[in-house]
């Protein structure tokens, strides 16, 4: 029984991974609209520090999770820096409306 637990556990860490990992390269994919819209003059779009934001928190998670735990610091602080940028860029764009 705690056997069939562990490999549960560890089956659901080894998805966690792969999740995380999917979202590392969205993170970077996300980047191009981003680019796209500086070159055309426009602010910087509210995706890219959105998905940030979740993939560090899944890091962080992980991190956490982990039956040998590491300090997964870094990550957190990404995640409320990706957020606070998030939010400058959601109020930027509402003043750009009124």
């Amino acid at each position: 029984m705690a056997e069939e637990r562990a490999q549960t556990k560890e089956k659901r860490m080894q998805t966690l991974g792969w999740v995380a990992t999917a979202m590392s390269v969205m993170m970077y994919v996300s980047y191009i609209p981003q680019i796209i819209g500086n070159l055309h003059g426009n602010k910087g779009d509210f995706i890219q520090p959105s998905v940030a934001a979740v993939n560090c928190t899944l890091w962080v998670i992980y991190g956490l999770c982990k039956e040998k735990r590491d300090l997964p610091l870094a990550g957190q602080y990404s995640s409320y820096l990706a957020l606070l940028v998030r939010r400058s860029l959601s109020a930027s764009f509402q003043d750009a409306d009124d």
